[in-house]
C-alpha cells in the first residue's frame, strides 16, 4: 500500500507541470486564445503557448513543435493574472479602465495585453437544419466544420460566456441560411450540407462574426480553429439556386410570319403554273410547357403548342389565300442565363429555350369562281425547331410572370390538299387543284407567359 501511494504521487508530480491549475485555460494555449487574452503577445505569431506552472507560470511559445520562447509570472503576480484571466470580459466592460486603475494589474500589462475581440455590431442570422427546426442568433465563430451562435438575439459576453449561451451547430446539419430572422425569411442561401456551398452562404450572411481577432476559450470548445474567411465557396448560382423541381408555364401570343410556304391553286381554264396563294400574315400561338430542372441552370421538358391563323380577313373579298393551323408537341432544353432562385430573393430571371418537334398541319385553302370565294381543307406534316428568350418576374415562391420572345423555322415535310368541283349551269364541271411546291416557314412572335413552379 506504501508503494502504491508513493506511485500515484509519483505520477502527479510528473503530470502536474502540464496542468495549468489557471482559470480558463489548460496546459495549451491555442493561438486564437491567445490572441483574445493578449497573452505574450509580443511573442509573434505562435502555434500555441504551453502552460508550466510550479512556483510561478511560465508561457512557453511553441513554434512547428519546437519552444522558441518564454514568458514568466511569479507566485506573488498570480493571483493577478488568475483574476485578468476570470474577470476579462468585465474588466473589459467596465466604464473606467480597470486595468489601469489597478496598481497590481499594471506590473503584468507588459505581458499581457487586453483588447477587445467582441464586435457588438454583427447582426444575427437564422439557419434552418434539415429536421426543420429554425435557430437564430449572433454568429460568434465559423470553421469549416460548425457555425457557432448565440441562443438570443443579444450576446453579453460577461454573462453569456459563463452560462454557455451559445450553440455549435455542425455544417452536415444546414439545410439553409439566411442573413435575416427567422422562419418568413425570404433570403435562404443554399447549404445542404456542403462544405463548398456553407462558405459561400456564410461569406454572403455574416461576412463578420462577432470574435475575430481572437475567441474566447469557453467558444475553441466547438470551433477549435475558427477562420475568419473560409475561403470562395462555391458560385453564387449554386448557393442560392432555384428549385429542382417541376415547373408548369402557359403562354399566348402572336407569330408574324416571316417566309412563307409557297403554294398555287390550278383551276379550269388556268396555264399550268396556275395562281399563287397568298398566306395569312398572323398567327394566334397558345401553349403549355411542362419542365423539371436537372442541374442548377438546366431543365428538360415537353411543349405542346396549339397555332392558329384566323379565316380570311374578308370573306367578301375573292381571293386566293391559305391559312393554317398546327398542332405542335416538342422537346425542350432551357438553359437559366439567370435563375429566379429559390424563394424569391432574385426577382428577375431570363431564360433561353430551345425546342424541336413534329407538328400536324391543318391547311384552310380558298379560290374563287366568278363572284363566289370557294374553299377547301388539306393536311401536312412539319418539323418545328423554335428559340425562345425570356424575362420572367416571381410574383411569389411559385408564381413567375413575363414576356417571351419566339422564333420558329417550320420544316415542312409532307402535304395534302383536297381539290374543289363545281358544275356550272350548263352541266361542265369546274375543278381547282392546290399544290405546295416549298413547305418550310419562319415565324417570329412575342408571347405573355405565366409559370408555376411546385413547392
Amino acid at each position: 500500500m506504501r508503494y502504491l501511494v508513493a506511485g500515484i504521487a509519483l505520477f502527479c508530480a510528473m503530470v502536474a507541470p502540464a496542468v495549468s491549475q489557471l482559470p480558463r485555460i489548460g496546459s495549451t494555449v491555442s493561438n486564437s486564445v491567445q490572441a483574445y487574452f493578449g497573452i505574450a503577445r509580443r511573442f509573434g505569431p505562435m502555434d500555441s503557448l504551453r502552460v508550466v506552472r510550479t512556483n510561478g507560470v511560465r508561457f512557453i511559445g511553441m513554434r512547428n513543435g519546437l519552444d522558441v520562447d518564454t514568458l514568466a509570472f511569479t507566485a506573488e503576480e498570480i493571483p493577478t493574472l488568475e483574476r485578468y484571466l476570470m474577470y476579462y470580459e468585465k474588466l473589459l466592460a467596465s466604464k473606467t479602465d480597470a486595468f489601469i486603475n489597478d496598481s497590481l494589474m499594471i506590473r503584468i500589462l507588459g505581458r499581457v495585453s487586453p483588447k477587445r475581440s467582441f464586435n457588438p455590431r454583427v447582426k444575427p442570422v437564422s439557419v434552418r437544419l434539415f429536421d426543420g427546426t429554425i435557430k437564430t442568433g449572433i454568429p460568434l465563430l465559423a470553421s469549416d466544420d460548425n457555425l457557432l451562435l448565440s441562443d438570443s438575439l443579444v450576446f453579453t459576453p460577461q454573462t453569456d460566456l459563463q452560462s454557455k449561451a451559445f450553440t455549435c451547430i455542425s455544417t452536415g446539419q444546414i439545410e439553409s441560411l439566411t442573413g435575416d430572422v427567422g422562419s418568413t425569411s425570404s433570403n435562404w442561401y443554399r447549404v445542404d450540407g456542403n462544405v463548398s456551398l456553407y462558405r459561400y452562404a456564410v461569406d454572403v450572411t455574416c461576412p463578420q462574426r462577432a470574435y475575430t481577432n481572437g475567441a474566447p476559450p469557453e467558444l475553441i470548445v466547438c470551433v477549435k480553429e475558427p477562420k475568419d474567411d473560409l475561403g470562395p465557396g462555391t458560385a453564387f448560382e449554386i448557393v442560392h439556386t432555384r428549385r429542382m423541381g417541376w415547373s408548369f408555364a402557359g403562354f399566348g401570343g402572336f407569330l408574324s410570319t416571316r417566309k412563307e410556304p409557297t403554294a398555287t391553286v390550278t383551276t379550269s381554264g388556268d396555264g399550268p403554273s396556275g395562281s399563287r396563294l397568298v398566306f395569312q400574315p398572323m398567327t394566334y400561338s397558345f401553349g403549355l410547357d411542362a419542365s423539371i430542372a436537372i442541374e442548377p441552370s438546366f431543365d428538360v421538358g415537353l411543349r405542346a403548342t396549339i397555332n392558329a391563323q384566323p379565316p380570311t380577313i374578308d370573306d367578301l373579298t375573292l381571293q386566293n389565300s391559305l391559312g393554317m393551323d398546327e398542332f405542335l408537341i416538342q422537346l425542350l432544353g432551357t438553359w437559366q442565363i439567370l435563375a429566379i432562385d429559390d424563394v424569391g430573393l432574385r426577382k428577375l430571371g431570363v431564360t433561353t429555350t430551345i425546342g424541336l418537334g413534329p407538328s400536324l398541319l391543318w391547311y384552310r385553302t380558298r379560290t374563287y369562281l366568278d363572284t363566289t370565294n370557294l374553299t377547301s381543307t388539306g393536311n401536312g406534316l412539319a418539323l418545328d425547331a423554335t428559340w425562345n428568350l425570356q424575362v420572367m418576374y416571381a410574383v411569389s415562391q411559385s408564381i413567375a410572370v413575363g414576356i417571351r420572345g419566339t422564333a420558329t423555322y417550320q420544316f415542312g415535310l409532307s402535304s395534302s390538299f383536297d381539290e374543289i368541283t363545281w358544275k356550272n349551269n350548263i352541266g361542265l364541271d369546274w375543278s381547282a387543284s392546290f399544290s405546295m411546291s416549298e413547305h418550310s416557314a419562319v415565324f417570329l412572335g412575342a408571347q405573355i407567359v405565366a409559370s408555376y413552379t411546385f413547392p
